[in-house]
């Protein structure tokens, strides 16, 4: 998944790699919920994870993205 091959490379400029093992990756996410009417509800969610090992030491991790990767969403939903 975080491996660059030399012909990747040559079309996306990012220096060749190959990771020797797994990756593994710490994270945190939560959600909430609020009922703002009877069959109306809005929930929130967010979260962080940190990639480690292999993963974060890949040049598509350290030349275009980051190591940290977070997310933040909310829906609006209709109860049946």
């Amino acid at each position: 998944m975080f491996n660059v091959s030399h012909k990747d490379a040559a079309r996306s400029g990012l220096n060749p790699y190959r990771a020797n093992s797994g990756y593994l990756r710490l994270g945190l996410t939560g959600n909430i919920t609020y009922m703002f009417a009877e069959r109306w509800s809005m929930t929130g969610v967010a979260g962080v994870t940190q990639l480690t090992g292999d993963a974060k030491d890949s040049p598509i991790v350290k030349q275009v993205g980051d190591a940290t990767q977070v997310l933040a969403g909310m829906a609006v939903s209709y109860h049946f």
